[in-house]
């Protein structure tokens, strides 16, 4: 990124390196009723913010960029996809509780911006859900992006965050956690009611990648029951060993290599004055 007049443009460089940083209260608190592709395409504009950033910051990017660093270059509405997705976080609001206690209701995005032309975005954060992304210095998650690139289970992405924001901030491990069936449900946002489905498509499938790809944690966990039915569940969260941490990162790469597009040489080059945050100690 590099900045003009209070606009943020986005260097056509590969986004590997960036992160994802995200108060706490917002990871919790907030039902993302998405698709996984619009929490991807969420989370990269999430990452192109820098910690001296001020919240009114317009960002601009290229289509062509986004597309390809996402790996939506296949089939021939690229840009209509994108569009659509833009317009929806724009039009999209969600509730979210306030630091009082009280629900809210925020949106992602207040403005969207499409140059025909230039083939290019932009886009600035709303006012309401700004404290939750610019100048967090406390109390936030941090995800890389790389990793959320490659998440193949929208529940992955949900709960690898939902459960990073609290082995982040315990700073202890082993981390035993619970949280009510119900709680699980809306944060990961969830739509099964019986507890063999719950299990089954959504937790062990996110639990398996999360353990697979993350370099940071891995995943556990205990149903526990009030009769015959399972209420609540208790995750268990640890350290990877080395060794872990190692195949972890391999993994990743061989993803990335997979959902490489074939066409990637048509990105401009153009250099990269982006100014990257401290990363040291943050989760992966």
């Amino acid at each position: 990124l590099y900045s003009f007049g209070g606009v943020c443009y986005m260097a056509n460089k590969d986004s590997d390196n960036f992160m994802v940083f995200q108060s706490n209260q917002l990871v919790r608190y907030i039902r993302h009723d998405m698709s996984l592709q619009q929490r991807q395409v969420y989370n990269f504009l999430a990452s192109l913010i820098r910690k001296e950033d001020e919240p009114d910051t317009v960002y601009t990017f290229s289509a062509q960029y986004m597309l390809q660093e996402l790996n939506m270059t296949d089939g021939g509405n690229n840009y209509s996809d994108l569009k659509s997705i833009l317009k929806y976080l724009r039009d999209h609001s969600q509730w979210i509780r306030n630091e009082r206690g009280n629900l809210e209701v925020i949106s992602i995005l207040s403005t969207v911006e499409f140059d025909k032309e230039a083939k290019e975005f932009k886009i600035q954060f709303h006012r309401l859900v700004q404290p939750h992304l610019f100048n967090l210095v406390e109390r936030f998650t941090a995800i890389p992006l790389e990793l959320v690139k490659v998440l193949k289970c929208k529940y992955s992405l949900e709960l690898n965050e939902f459960l990073v924001s609290f082995f982040n901030e315990k700073g202890q491990e082993p981390l035993d956690i619970e949280f009510t069936l119900q709680e699980i449900k809306e944060r990961i946002n969830c739509d099964f009611d019986r507890w063999v489905d719950i299990k089954r498509f959504a937790l062990d499938k996110a639990i398996e990648e999360i353990n697979e790809l993350s370099t940071n944690m891995r995943v556990s966990y205990t149903p526990k029951k009030e009769g015959k039915r399972v209420t609540r569940v208790v995750f268990h969260l640890v350290k990877p060993t080395d060794a872990e941490a190692f195949s972890a990162i391999k993994k990743i790469g061989r993803r990335k290599r997979e959902n490489k597009p074939a066409d990637r040489k048509r990105i401009s080059k153009t250099k990269d004055m982006r100014v990257k945050p401290d990363m040291e100690g943050l989760p992966v």
